[in-house]
C-alpha cells in the first residue's frame, strides 16, 4: 500500500508539540468475507478486491475462501450444460446421416433439406458454445473435463466401434489444443477480444466436418455389409433408368414398325443391364475404398461451404459476449501485471535493487 501516517510514526514536531490528538484510530482495517479489505486512512477509503489472490492465515499458509460464490457456480454449470447439449445435438445429426446416408448420395427435397438445416444449426451452436466455454469458464480443468465428456458423446450416440472411439480421442486432443491456444491469446490481450475464436475457426470446422464424414462412411459400410452390394441399388436403378430412357428415345425417333421398336427396346434393356453389371464388376476391386473416397469428397464439399459461411458463428459469438456483458451475466475484470524484460539498457539506480 506504500507509506502511511499513524500516531506511532508521527514526529513530535507534527504531533505532541502542536497538541495534536486524534479522537479515532488513524488506521483501521476491517477484514470482509471473500478476501476483501477496506482500509480507512483519515478520510480516504481504499477497497481492494483479492478474489483472484490466494488468501492466507496468520502463519502465511494458503487457505480457501470461507464462502463460495453460488452465482458463479450456477453460471459455470449453465455454460457447461449448454455446451454438452450442443455436442449431443451435433452427434444426433451425425447419427441421422449414419442411419440414412442416402440423404446426400440421392438427395430428396424434404428429407435432405431438413437434415441440412439441422446440420447448419448444430455446427453454429457447437462453435458458439465451444468459444463461450473456452473463454468464460474457469478454472481450466473444468473446461478440459467438459471437452472430455463431449468427446464421449460421439461414440455413445453415433455408435460404439473402433472408428468412433478414434474420432473421440482425436476430438479430445484437438479441443484441448483449441483451449490452450485461446487461453494463451487471452493472456496476451490488453483489452478483451473474441479474435482468438476466429483464429481457430478452421481447426474447429474441419474437426466437425470430419466427424460428419466418418458418420457417413460408417453408414455406407454397415449398409453394404448388411445388403451385400458393391454399388447401392438406389444408385444402380437411376443409372439403368437413365441409360434405358436415352436408348428408348433413340429407338422411337427411328423409322421402324412397332414390332421392330418393341424388339429394339428389349435388346436395349438387356444391353443396359449388362452395362450396369459390368460397371459394378469394375468397382468390385475397389469395393472397400468406395466409402472412403465418398467421405473425402464430402469433406471437401462441406468444408468449402462452411469456410464461406464461417463468419456467422464468430459474428454471433461477438454479439453474444456483448449481450452477456450488458445483462451482467459476465463481467469485465481489470488486472495489474508486472512484466520483466531482459535488456541492454542501463537500469536506473532507484530500481536496480528490485531488478534481477
Amino acid at each position: 500500500m506504500g507509506s502511511w501516517c499513524s500516531l506511532v510514526n508521527t514526529s513530535p514536531c507534527h504531533g505532541e508539540d502542536r497538541g495534536f490528538k486524534s479522537l479515532r484510530t488513524r488506521h483501521e482495517k476491517i477484514v470482509l468475507p471473500q478476501g476483501k479489505a477496506i482500509f480507512s486512512l483519515e478520510f480516504a477509503i481504499i477497497k481492494v478486491n483479492m478474489s483472484k489472490r490466494p488468501l492466507t492465515n496468520g502463519s502465511g499458509e494458503k487457505r480457501l475462501p470461507s464462502k463460495i460464490d453460488a452465482g458463479y457456480v450456477i453460471k459455470t454449470i449453465v455454460c457447461v450444460l449448454l455446451f454438452l447439449a450442443a455436442v449431443a445435438f451435433f452427434a444426433y445429426v451425425c447419427r441421422q446421416l449414419s442411419d440414412n446416408y442416402m440423404l446426400l448420395l440421392m438427395p430428396t427435397t424434404y428429407a435432405t433439406v431438413t437434415w441440412l438445416i439441422n446440420f447448419g444449426v448444430a455446427i453454429l451452436v457447437f462453435a458458439i458454445m465451444a468459444g463461450v466455454v473456452a473463454i468464460l469458464v474457469r478454472p481450466y480443468w473444468i473446461v478440459i473435463v467438459a471437452f472430455l465428456l463431449s468427446a464421449l458423446l460421439y461414440p455413445l450416440i453415433v455408435g460404439m466401434n473402433l472408428a468412433t472411439w478414434i474420432v473421440a480421442g482425436v476430438f479430445a486432443i484437438l479441443m484441448c489444443i483449441y483451449l490452450l491456444y485461446i487461453a494463451r491469446q487471452l493472456k496476451n490481450q490488453i483489452n478483451f477480444s473474441a479474435h482468438p475464436l476466429s483464429d481457430m475457426k478452421l481447426l474447429l470446422l474441419s474437426l466437425l466436418v470430419a466427424q460428419v464424414c466418418v458418420a457417413f462412411g460408417l453408414g455406407y459400410i454397415q449398409d453394404s455389409a448388411r445388403r451385400n452390394y458393391v454399388l447401392p441399388p438406389e444408385i444402380k436403378a437411376p443409372i439403368a433408368s437413365g441409360l434405358l430412357s436415352q436408348a428408348t428415345a433413340n429407338i422411337n425417333q427411328a423409322k421402324a414398325t412397332d414390332a421392330q421398336k418393341k424388339v429394339a427396346v428389349e435388346a436395349a434393356n438387356k444391353q443396359v443391364k449388362t452395362t450396369v453389371d459390368d460397371l459394378e464388376k469394375q468397382f468390385q476391386a475397389i469395393k472397400y475404398m468406395i466409402p472412403y473416397v465418398l467421405g473425402v469428397l464430402l469433406f471437401f464439399l462441406l468444408q468449402t461451404i462452411l469456410l464461406v459461411l464461417g463468419f456467422l458463428p464468430i459474428a454471433i459469438a461477438r454479439l453474444l459476449f456483448m449481450l452477456l456483458k450488458v445483462t451482467r451475466f459476465a463481467n469485465v475484470t481489470v488486472e495489474t501485471r508486472e512484466i520483466k524484460h531482459l535488456t541492454l539498457k542501463p537500469v536506473p539506480l532507484a530500481s536496480s535493487g528490485k531488478s534481477k
